[in-house]
Order: C-alpha cells, then sequence, then structure tokens
C-alpha cells in the first residue's frame, strides 16, 4: 500500500519485544501512518479479534466464518450487518479479502502464521498471540493488549469490565455460600457420547474461578485447556462436585449411556445445564458465560 513504511528490521522486533513483549512487538511492527490512522478498515480472520474490535467499536468489513461467529459468539451482531464473510478462519478466501481493500487484516498466530507472506501482501497484517500452553486468560488478555495496539484502541475498559463483573460475580458467590465448591466445566460434542472438558487453566474455568469457586480439574499443560473425554472419565468425579453442562437440555448421546447414571456426581444430582454457552471467547464473551454459570449455580438447575 503506497504511504506505508516497511516493516522493522529483526533486530527492531526483537528490541521491542525484549521492552514490552506482545504488545509492544505488535505495535512496533506496523506502519506508523497506519498505527494513527483512524477509522480503520480492518478485517478479522478469527473470532477473538473480531470480537475485540466490537468491544472496541468497530465494526470488521470482513470476517472469518462470519456465519459461525453469529451462530456461536454472538457478541455485536448487529454491527455486522454489513460485513463479508471471508470463508474459514483456517483457511480464509484472500480473493474475496483482497476486494475489501482493508487497511490491516487482523489475524491469530495459532491459525494464519503460515498465510502471512500471503496476506501481506494485501494489507498489513498483525498476528495476535492467542495461543499456547498455561494460562488462557492471561493468553487473552495479552491478545486484547495486542489488539488494541494494532487498531488505535484502548484495552483498559474491557479489561475493567471484564474485572468489575468478575468481582460482582464473586460477591454472588460469597452471599450464597458457594465459595470453594468444586466445579467441572464441559462441553457435549455432538453426536457422541464424549465431552470437552476444561482444566484449570482454560480461559473459562480460570475465568470461573475469579468468582471464588475451585476447578475440579488440574491443570494438566495441555496447550488449550482442554481434554476430550468419554462418559467413564467422569467416574472420578467426587458426588460434591457441580459439573456444570454447556448445553440447553441433556443430549441423548450421555443420557442414554448405561454408565450415565451411575456416575457419582450425576447420581447426588450434581449435573446442572448452564444453557448453550460458547466458552472459547474474549474476555466480554467469558464475563458472560461466568454469569451464566454462577446463575445456574444459584438456582440449581440440576439434571
Amino acid at each position: 500500500m503506497a504511504g506505508l513504511t516497511a516493516r522493522p528490521a529483526r533486530r527492531e522486533v526483537l528490541a521491542a519485544l525484549a521492552a514490552g513483549g506482545a504488545t509492544a512487538l505488535l505495535a512496533a511492527s506496523l506502519p506508523s501512518p497506519l498505527r494513527a490512522a483512524q477509522p480503520l478498515r480492518v478485517a478479522t480472520l478469527d473470532w477473538l479479534g473480531t470480537e475485540f474490535c466490537l468491544t472496541a467499536g468497530l465494526a470488521p468489513v470482513g470476517v472469518a466464518d462470519l456465519p459461525g461467529y453469529l451462530q456461536w459468539v454472538g457478541f455485536g451482531a448487529a454491527d455486522l450487518a454489513q460485513a463479508a464473510d471471508l470463508g474459514s478462519r483456517q483457511q480464509p478466501g484472500l480473493e474475496t479479502l483482497a476486494r475489501l481493500k482493508p487497511d490491516l487484516i487482523l489475524g491469530s498466530a495459532y491459525r494464519h502464521a503460515s498465510l502471512e507472506a500471503e496476506l501481506a501482501r494485501i494489507a498489513p497484517v498483525a498476528l495476535l498471540p492467542d495461543k499456547g500452553p498455561g494460562d488462557q486468560l492471561h493468553l487473552i488478555r495479552a491478545a486484547y493488549d495486542a489488539c488494541a495496539a494494532a487498531i488505535g484502541a484502548d484495552a483498559a475498559p474491557a479489561q475493567s469490565h471484564f474485572d468489575a463483573t468478575l468481582a460482582a460475580l464473586a460477591e454472588t458467590v460469597v452471599a450464597r455460600g458457594l465459595s470453594g465448591a468444586p466445579v467441572v466445566l464441559a462441553q457435549p460434542l455432538e453426536g457422541t457420547p464424549r465431552l470437552r472438558v476444561f482444566n484449570a487453566d482454560a480461559a473459562a474455568m480460570r475465568a470461573l474461578a475469579l468468582t471464588g469457586v475451585t476447578p475440579a480439574v488440574p491443570a494438566n499443560g495441555e496447550a488449550f485447556g482442554f481434554a476430550t473425554m468419554g462418559i467413564e472419565g467422569l467416574a472420578a468425579l467426587s458426588p460434591e462436585t457441580r459439573l456444570l453442562l454447556l448445553a440447553d437440555a441433556l443430549p441423548a448421546e450421555l443420557g442414554d449411556s448405561a454408565i450415565w447414571p451411575l456416575l457419582p456426581v450425576v447420581k447426588a444430582g450434581g449435573l446442572i445445564l448452564t444453557g448453550r454457552v460458547w466458552s472459547f471467547g474474549g474476555l466480554q464473551v467469558l464475563a458472560d458465560l461466568s454469569e451464566h454459570a454462577v446463575n445456574a449455580l444459584i438456582a440449581g438447575g440440576r439434571g
């Protein structure tokens, strides 16, 4: 694009990384005229970037897997009425992307590193540091800071809103006598008697832990904070555990199993249906999930 400065040399990138981590690195890697431009025409290739842009009041001109975002995430849906669907998140449609003539392409370092050179022929690229081992909530916070640097926004309001929401929920948890309650968060996998079970490093469980409940599945170094397991994997859960199932109803694939009613947590009435809530979102979505979960715990929606 005419008028844009070149990417920094490797030593500049390394210096930025050493000085300020991912946020400084991303800010340094974007051309300075772009960093100052407002409003930006931003295309988002990953839902985390989409959510943050909408949180910051910037509607992307294109979104990868737009129907999926609207179905699963939903945040800011009304502001995406004019957005173009860019195809799959893993392999976005480059021709459609080029036709949009974006000022900036926001992607995922995990998904799109191999596509960066192709994407950079269309527009400057910012790949958010959104995946890795360990604390997934910390990674999301870092990705928010990086996204804010990329689009010239301030991540502080979103961070503060999240912290205030979780603090208010923590007061509710104390008032309802749920502090320290052992909790497992699980997502049914459609068409199979298996579940995605989140451990203590998962962003959703990290958020719930901030409300004062206790993750019943410890962190174990898995890169995404979850493991897929069959029904028998839940047999080790104690009767005191609350099994929060991210579903509107118990799937037949689980309920029809001969093992299901024999699980100690199920026999004790510990199954709680939270409703169908997305568990891989950014701070706004995680705050909403936490509110759903705490309300479900209070209501005792036991299956």
